[in-house]
């Protein structure tokens, strides 16, 4: 969005507050022309029509008392009319975060606060952006990251917002529990405190064992006797660690991944909307790199 965009659509919020709030005694801050697209600025600009929404809201889900009720309607304002001003101007905001989070994101220069914010603000209200446009704002905060920095931060934030716009395989799309008379085992690393992902396969007998999904410890090998197995493993929710395990053919989705930088072996593996705590050493960077640029990683640390 242009700056006249942006400068439009906050004209277009602070007339509806105007024309909402008609007591006097309810100030509300005016809303500034946006000079650059950083993060503080725009919720910043938008703090006052926060807080306005926070009192309109309350006439839908609560009990408002006559004197702000009188305050906030008018003689021919009926509740019913400022409900939907209210859900209209809720909609204008979010159009307005929503914007301006994919503006930050294409700017490596923004503060990485901002572009940490962004990107999260993005995945989590599932908006689509140019896959490349990530990848080259998130090359550029992989250059610059140091341990435990606000740039380091920020490359997660861009690496789980990448894997939000990657898109399971299509033999993904058909899972569910394994067939009776079938047993192959897997196992992983939980994160103490934190749920377990549920694990679903690919449906029918599978593929030669060689082939298969894999989920173990490295060196361990389940179902290697076994003639065939699922072609693929999906793990939906909860969080895992990636440290000493072999992983082949398996979609994560919605996992809050965990990485310190131990031994690992990936193949073929899609990560899909996910999360990730990864320390910033030489295996996290390369691994988060990979992430990154692809939505199936191949990765081999240590073993």
């Amino acid at each position: 969005m242009q700056d006249k965009e942006l400068e439009a659509l906050l004209n277009k919020i602070g007339h509806k507050i105007s024309e909402s709030v008609k007591s006097t005694s309810l100030q509300t801050q005016p809303v500034p022309t946006p000079t650059k697209h950083t993060w503080p600025v725009v919720v910043g600009a938008i703090a006052g029509i926060v807080a306005t929404l926070a009192i309109i809201a309350g006439g839908i889900r609560f009990v408002v008392s006559s004197a702000i009720t009188d305050a906030l309607i008018g003689p021919s304002t009926t509740l019913t009319s400022l409900k939907e001003q209210g859900v209209s101007l809720r909609r204008d905001v979010d159009r307005l975060l929503d914007r301006s989070a994919q503006n930050i994101i294409k700017n490596p220069a923004a503060p990485a606060a901002d572009l940490k914010d962004a990107a999260n603000h993005l995945q989590q209200r599932k908006i689509q952006t140019p896959v490349q446009e990530v990848v080259s704002t998130g090359k550029t905060l992989l250059a610059h990251g140091q341990p435990n920095s606000e740039q380091w931060q920020a490359f997660l934030a861009f690496v789980g917002y990448r894997t939000f716009l990657n898109a399971k395989p299509d033999s993904a799309q058909a899972v569910g529990p394994l067939q009776p008379g079938n047993t192959w085992r897997y196992g992983f690393s939980p994160i103490p405190g934190k749920h377990e992902p549920v694990l679903t396969f690919t449906q029918g007998l599978g593929v030669p064992a060689q082939q298969a999904a894999r989920m173990d410890r490295i060196g361990v090998d389940q179902n290697g006797a076994l003639p065939r197995g699922p072609l693929l493993l999906v793990a939906t929710g909860g969080a895992i660690s990636l440290d000493d395990w072999q992983m082949r053919n398996t979609v994560f989705d919605g996992v809050e991944i965990h990485y310190s930088g131990q031994r690992t072996i990936l193949e073929n593996v899609t990560f899909v909307n996910c999360t990730f705590v990864m320390d910033n050493n030489i295996p996290g960077r390369r691994l988060g790199e990979e992430m990154l640029a692809s939505a199936a990683v191949s990765f081999k640390s240590g073993a």
